[in-house]
C-alpha cells in the first residue's frame, strides 16, 4: 500500500536551511553596509575644510582688493597682516595657518605669494602683485 503524502508545506529541515541562508546573507550584507556607514562622515569633514580654507583665501584677497593704494610698502604690510594670520583670519578657518613672503615672480618684482595651509595639510595659494604700467 501506498503512503498518500499531504504536500501542502515547508518541513521543518527546509525551514531551517532557509533561515540559516538568510542570517548568512543578512550578516555579509550588514558588515559591507557598517564599514561604509562608519566612514561616511570622512567625505563631510574634508568638504566643510576645503570650504573653510577657501573662505580664508577669500577673506585674504577681499583684504587686498580693499587696500586704497598698492604700493611696495603697501605689500609688506599686508605681508605682516597674513603672517599674523590667526589674529587676522582666524575666524574663517581656525585649524589653517597663513604665510606671505614678498618676492618676484618673472617681471613682476613686486609680488606677495600667500599660501593658506589647514588642518589636514591641504594648501591653497594666491599671488598678489603691483603692475606699475
Amino acid at each position: 500500500m501506498k503512503c498518500a503524502r499531504n504536500a501542502q508545506g515547508f518541513t521543518l529541515v527546509e525551514i531551517i536551511a532557509t533561515l540559516i541562508v538568510a542570517g548568512l546573507l543578512a550578516m555579509m550584507v550588514a558588515s559591507y553596509l557598517s564599514r561604509d556607514i562608519l566612514s561616511a562622515h570622512v567625505p563631510i569633514q574634508r568638504l566643510q575644510q576645503a570650504s573653510a580654507l577657501s573662505n580664508a583665501m577669500e577673506a585674504v584677497s577681499r583684504d587686498y582688493g580693499t587696500m586704497p593704494t598698492k604700493t611696495a610698502a603697501d605689500l609688506n604690510t599686508f605681508a605682516a597682516k597674513v603672517n599674523a594670520f590667526n589674529a587676522n583670519y582666524g575666524t574663517y578657518c581656525p585649524a589653517c595657518t597663513g604665510t606671505a613672503a614678498v618676492t618676484t615672480v618673472g617681471l613682476l618684482t613686486d609680488t606677495v605669494l600667500v599660501t593658506i595651509t589647514n588642518g589636514q595639510g591641504e594648501k591653497a595659494y594666491h599671488v598678489f602683485s603691483v603692475q606699475n604700467y
